[in-house]
């Protein structure tokens, strides 16, 4: 197909009418309709029967960095990971038999810098004034963020489905909006028993020092946050003793829109204690797999890390508290990444100004968690595991003393694993290279007595990555 060809469909295909012939319309039309297509947000195309593109909006270019003339005489499929565009040409090619209209097809697009675009396809079948098909009209959307809110939504719903505590969330009227798998346990209630009542039907008689729902949601407006052992009642009218967490949750405006909560059994108390370090540590898990598979070149990275961290503490005669803690706290240290654009992450040589926001992820990540009430100091193991010894690491320029004994642990452990694994932009480094690097900087930038015992593990224990 001619250049000319081609930016005649483009300047034309708005402008056809249902049968594929062209409409005849006024230059005020033609402007309006143009002002129109340009200012959606969602990408709108032609292909002709052998699904090749012959018109596209500009709005490509926002979607996937493509201008328009280098999608002209393409097909959709071009763009697509070599399984999707196979699979997803399998399912037009049976729409097309049958001259269907594209539904509401979700596909995966290739960004012209390399990462994914998740699109939501529909399309209307044209035909000529001869009744003959030629091909389909359509709209690209973006679907990404609803992916992810999507994503957000099944983490959380599987997270509050796992935790031992009964939890639940109001509306700002004070009524039963959602409640998890271990309330149901706890209170005896059905969904349709406790759904959009009132929270006012878990209180328990008067009792003298014990707050019941109206009081805590007065405190909760007054304050944003409640927390203390109460009592409520089952639905079998059982009193059952708790401890309550519970939170305002508020709109953009500064308004209420909601109250979250918790309730922990204080009669079955140790056993839930151990429950809840288990599914703590699950979650914590799952936290490190998202980070990780967010990032496939560094695929298995924070679990390396853990484990050579705990290998050292081990050596170090830390309790078995502290390492607790490590391990948590080095499965999730790079959780502020998931902020970082993957293209920045695996970018290899020195990065430009705009890019070096990468070394806020440590601030990050301590944002993220900041408001977690953990066991351990996590949120500070997250935040200073790229900070050194002599105050030139970073966010804080933390010196020797200032630093915590598991930040120490840790950024031994991770400059140790990112230097012997494989990178997209380099080889794995033989591990002599790392613990030169290391043992020329102890006392300096790291920690002496860590960096001798991760030399030992290496040289006299033969320690590997798992």
């Amino acid at each position: 197909m001619s250049d000319t060809t081609n930016k005649t469909n483009r300047g034309q295909a708005s402008y056809f009418n249902d049968s594929g012939s062209l409409g005849h319309i006024s230059h005020l039309e033609h402007e309006r309709y143009r002002t129109l297509i340009e200012s959606t947000e969602d990408w709108l195309w032609e292909v002709d029967d052998k699904m090749i593109y012959t018109y596209v909006s500009p709005q490509v270019e926002k979607i996937l960095s493509y201008s328009p003339d280098e999608v002209i005489g393409t097909s959709p499929f071009d763009y697509m990971p070599q399984d999707e565009g196979q699979r997803i040409a399998e399912t037009c090619k049976e729409i097309v038999k049958t001259r269907r209209d594209l539904h509401l097809i979700e596909n995966i697009n290739l960004h012209k810098k390399g990462h994914k675009v998740h699109i939501e396809t529909s399309g209307k079948a044209l035909y000529n004034d001869q009744g003959k098909f030629c091909g389909y009209r359509g709209v690209d959307r973006d679907i990404c963020d609803r992916k992810i809110r999507q994503d957000e939504s099944k983490i959380f719903t599987e997270t509050m489905r796992q935790i031992s505590e009964a939890a639940l969330y109001l509306d700002a009227k004070g009524k039963i909006i959602y409640v998890n798998q271990t309330f149901f346990y706890l209170f005896g209630y059905t969904s349709e028993e406790i759904l959009h009542k009132p929270i006012s039907i878990l209180s328990c008689p008067k009792m003298a020092g014990i707050s019941n729902p109206k009081e805590t949601l007065k405190a909760l407006n007054e304050t944003g946050f409640w927390e203390g052992k109460t009592c409520r009642v089952t639905k079998a009218g059982k009193r059952l003793k708790v401890y309550l967490r519970a939170r305002a949750v508020y709109e953009d405006d500064g308004k209420i829109k909601g109250y979250v909560g918790s309730y922990h059994d204080l009669n079955r108390h140790n056993q839930d204690e151990k429950r809840l370090r288990k599914t703590l540590k699950a979650t914590i898990q799952a936290i490190a797999n998202t980070i990780e598979k967010r990032d496939p070149y560094t695929f298995g990275h924070v679990y390396r890390v853990a484990q050579l961290s705990l290998e050292i503490a081990k050596e170090m005669g830390m309790s078995k508290d502290f390492l607790r803690g490590l391990e948590m706290g080095s499965l999730i240290h790079d959780i502020g990444k998931i902020y970082i654009p993957a293209e920045i992450l695996n970018r290899p040589g020195k990065l430009s100004d705009d890019e070096m926001g990468m070394k806020t992820h440590s601030e990050v990540g301590f944002d993220i968690v900041k408001d977690i009430d953990f066991p351990w100091p996590i949120k500070e193991m997250i935040r200073q595991h790229h900070e050194r010894l002599d105050g030139s690491g970073y966010p804080d320029g933390l010196m020797d003393k200032e630093i915590l004994p598991e930040a120490k642990i840790i950024a031994v452990a991770d400059v140790m694993e990112a230097m012997s694994s494989h990178r997209p932009y380099r080889p794995a480094l033989d591990p002599e290279l790392a613990l030169g690097e290391l043992s020329g900087t102890k006392n300096t930038r790291y920690d002496a007595e860590v960096v001798d015992i991760c030399d030992y593990l290496h040289r006299k224990k033969e320690f590997t990555f798992a």
